[in-house]
């Protein structure tokens, strides 16, 4: 069996994956591939810049692949920030990379990081930190592991 993906063409060969009851993810038993696309045939090559939502009131966050230990992401923010007085506190390590616009991160030690696209950041597990600047169509890819 070959099983294709938008993201990333051709999966793997004689695998013998698991369908979810949701038929839109497959458990290879190391890790989950999860996305409403998977199925279509034939693949097409999608693009992280591309199909983004069409509400950017709020900060949007979604799964591109999930696995052990490990959560890859894109997150969209159109001029979204970290309400006041509020923090992540986060259990796994997240590495950060601005692919387009930019995004400010403060950490509650008070140390502040402008990000602009292609600049990255690793963000140690409960590092409090929040955003509080990002531009319009931000888009970031985030990386969650222990």
């Amino acid at each position: 069996m070959i099983i294709f993906d938008k993201f990333q063409g051709v999966l793997g060969w004689n695998l013998s994956p698991n369908l979810t009851n949701d038929r839109e993810s497959l458990d290879f038993g190391y890790f989950t591939y999860s996305h409403p696309l998977l199925f279509e045939y034939p693949p097409l090559m999608l693009n992280i810049f591309q199909e983004l939502p069409d509400n950017l009131s709020v900060e949007h966050f979604e799964t591109i692949t999930t696995g052990e230990n490990v959560r890859v992401e894109r997150i969209v923010s159109n001029g979204n920030t970290t309400p006041e007085g509020e923090w992540y506190d986060q259990s796994q390590r997240e590495w950060v990379i601005v692919l387009e616009g930019s995004g400010s991160i403060e950490f509650e030690e008070g140390r502040s990081v402008t990000l602009n696209r292609g600049d990255h950041l690793l963000i140690e597990k409960h590092e409090r930190h929040r955003v509080t600047h990002t531009d319009s169509n931000t888009i970031w890819l985030a990386i969650h592991f222990d």
